[in-house]
């Protein structure tokens, strides 16, 4: 009981007792995801700040005892992930593997999702901007040699780049040959052996 202020004197009025409640588990605070980088690539905490606390080391010091108290990784090309890096972290906090590369051959990603470890890169992410190169290449080779014209062109490898470039050159008039062995081999495998 307590008297109220500006009740009449005498007067008391009940109040309830104060009484914490604890949150549900399911709303239980969650820890931020940790998320260890190479040094040397520039911009990752001001990308990637928001989703959880980011350290930053040189690459020769992402060894997989360090790496096995974060969430994700994320890497250049001079980080190999192979078998043993993935043995190493197995069963550990790690998550992700994310590599800043367009090219996955320094990443073992079969032994990684053993390991149960997923994996993302950057593939295809400069190819827009490798196709506009070559375009502006083959203008100014163009106008170089202004009495010749570009009649046909080969291109050798038609991943993403090889692809843009075909579909800018494609648009012009430009007859496209292209030549990729490996990609070839692995289309003719499977079900969409027509796009080559």
């Amino acid at each position: 009981l307590r008297h109220h202020a500006g009740a009449a004197p005498g007067r008391t009025e009940a109040r309830e007792p104060r009484v914490q409640r604890a949150p549900p588990a399911c709303q239980a605070q969650q820890v931020p995801p940790r998320l260890i980088y190479d040094l040397a690539l520039p911009g990752v905490e001001d990308a990637l700040g928001a989703l959880g606390r980011c350290e930053g080391y040189p690459a020769q010091e992402l060894t997989p005892q360090r790496c096995r108290e974060y969430d994700a990784l994320v890497i250049r090309s001079v980080t190999r992930i192979d078998d043993t890096f993935a043995q190493a972290v197995r069963d550990s906090r790690l998550r992700i593997v994310a590599t800043a590369t367009s090219g996955e051959d320094h990443v073992d990603v079969h032994a990684l999702a053993q390991a149960g470890i997923g994996f993302a890169s950057a593939k295809g992410c400069n190819a827009d901007a490798v196709a506009q190169w070559v375009m502006w290449a083959l203008a100014r080779l163009a106008t170089q040699r202004s009495h010749e014209i570009i009649r046909r062109v080969g291109i050798v490898g038609f991943g993403h780049t090889g692809r843009r470039v075909a579909r800018c050159l494609q648009v012009l008039g430009v007859p496209v040959v292209a030549c990729d062995p490996p990609l070839r081999a692995a289309l003719q495998e499977g079900p969409a052996r027509a796009a080559l």
